[in-house]
Parts: structure tokens; sequence; C-alpha cells
């Protein structure tokens, strides 16, 4: 595949805009900013404008989420700090492993198909677990944890799961995976990319909910008496480990899950090419 340096350029352009107006509207900090210039050039300049639009959807309908009925998640207390702005370790967590799977299918234009199924996957996956979220904490139903799912724990609590999130999370994978058909991704081939795509975008999901559910670290704020990811609670009160390990925040879960998705979709594709 020949190099254009004209997609990086453009790829650059489009993505201080797009990044321009999301730090305007609160939705990323300028180390968000920063961290999403980067992502979309490298995507859009390796890869080209069809992978640069599925990081676009991904990023525009979970931004709109996460502000979606707001209020009534500050009300209960899950509201993402500072309006959902994500800062720099938020867009690697979630869009840096599809940055490196776009570059490897450019170095290797052999592998250039499963990776990019790869790449799709990765997307949907961070897709599926943010309208998961941010859908799921409005449930009726309190959640229960992944790992034991007699057990009910408070909405927001990393590895809770609900039907409506559920739901969301297949959705979400599955809106990316029905768009990159749409555009040609993957060759042209419809029926692979679309099922490949979903089933290790919700796979990857449930991958994400289980490291919530017990490696990520939990603390506890002795003020609100409420679990949260953050050592530092938004009332500014420094929270105490509770559970997982201290290193294992959300960010990491995210960069992890997305990893798992990643080779769960290289797997399938490998299974599949060599059986037919």
């Amino acid at each position: 595949m020949v190099l254009q340096f004209s997609n990086f350029i453009l790829g650059l352009i489009i993505s201080i805009i797009i990044g321009g107006l999301a730090y305007k509207s609160k939705s990323l900090s300028k180390g968000g900013l920063a961290g999403a210039v980067i992502i979309g050039t490298s995507i859009f300049g390796f890869g080209g404008w069809q992978y640069f639009l599925l990081l676009i959807l991904f990023f525009l309908s979970s931004s709109f989420l996460t502000k979606y009925r707001y209020r009534s998640k500050q009300e209960i207390g899950v509201a993402e700090f500072k309006a959902g702005a994500r800062n720099i370790w938020q867009t690697v967590g979630q869009g840096g492993v599809g940055a490196i799977l776009v570059f490897l299918a450019y170095l290797y234009p052999q592998l250039w198909t499963p990776l990019i199924l790869a790449f799709v996957s990765s997307i949907g996956e961070a897709n599926g677990d943010t309208w998961a979220v941010e859908i799921g904490v409005l449930s009726k139903k309190r959640p229960k944890l992944i790992t034991d799912l007699r057990k009910e724990v408070p909405p927001g609590t990393s590895g809770g799961v609900t039907v409506l999130g559920e739901t969301a999370a297949l959705l979400g994978a599955a809106f990316i995976a029905i768009i990159a058909s749409i555009i040609g991704v993957g060759n042209g081939r419809i029926a692979p990319v679309f099922l490949f795509c979903m089933i290790s975008a919700f796979l990857g999901e449930h991958v994400d909910s289980l490291l919530g559910a017990t490696i990520q670290a939990m603390y506890y704020c002795p003020t609100c008496r409420k679990e949260t990811e953050k050592k530092i609670h938004r009332c500014g009160t420094r929270g105490e480990l509770r559970r997982g390990i201290a290193i294992m925040n959300n960010e990491f879960v995210n960069f992890a899950s997305t990893s798992f998705t990643a080779i769960i979709s290289l797997v399938f594709s490998a299974l599949f090419f060599m059986l037919f």
C-alpha cells in the first residue's frame, strides 16, 4: 500500500477541527484533545477515510450518550467527572489499539484484512462498552456483578451488568460493524465483517466487565461514602483503595479490553480463512 502524505495532512486538519469542537463542548480535556489528534491523524494517514470515519462515529455517539440524561446520572452519582471530558489516557485506552492495528496493517499488507477486521472490532468494543455504561446506568433494575449474577451492586459499579446495558453493548458493537460493512471495509465481505466484528466486540466488552469486577482499582470516598474508580473523588477527597490493583485504573482496563478484542478477532479470522 502506497503511503499518501495528503491523508496525514487531511487527517490532521479534520482531527484538529473535530477535536477543537469537542474541547470547546467539554467532551475532551487538553490532553484528550492532543491524544485524539494524534490517534485520528495516524488512523487516517495509515488507513484512510473509512477507518477514520469509524473512529469519529464512535467518538460522536459516545460523547452524545455521555451527556444524555446527564442530570439523572448526577442524581444517582454515576456521572462522569468534568461532564465526561476525556483525558489523554482515556483516548489512548479506547483508540490506541486501533491506531496500532492500522499501522501494522500498513507495515504488513499481506495481513491487511485480518488486522483491519481487528481494528473494526476494537473500535466496536470501545463503542459497545461506552454505550453499555452510559445507557446501562439508567436501568430501573439494579445491576448484578458479572462474576456473581446473584449479587446486586450499585449503579455504575465496574463489572456490574444489566439487561439494558447488555442490549446497549450489543447495539453499540453492531452499529460499528454495520457501518464498516456498508463502507466496504474488509474487501466488501459484508457477512464476515459484520459477524467477526460484532461478535468480537461484544465478547471483548465482557472482558472489560470481567476486568472491572476483578483487577480494576476501586476506591472508597469516606466523605461521600461511595465507591469510585478515581483516586480523587469529585468532591476532592482522596479515596481509599478497597479492591483491585492500584495501577489497574479504568484507562488500563480499556486498553486491555480493546487489545483482547483484537486478539479474539484475529483468532476468528485465522479460523475462518483456514476453514474457507
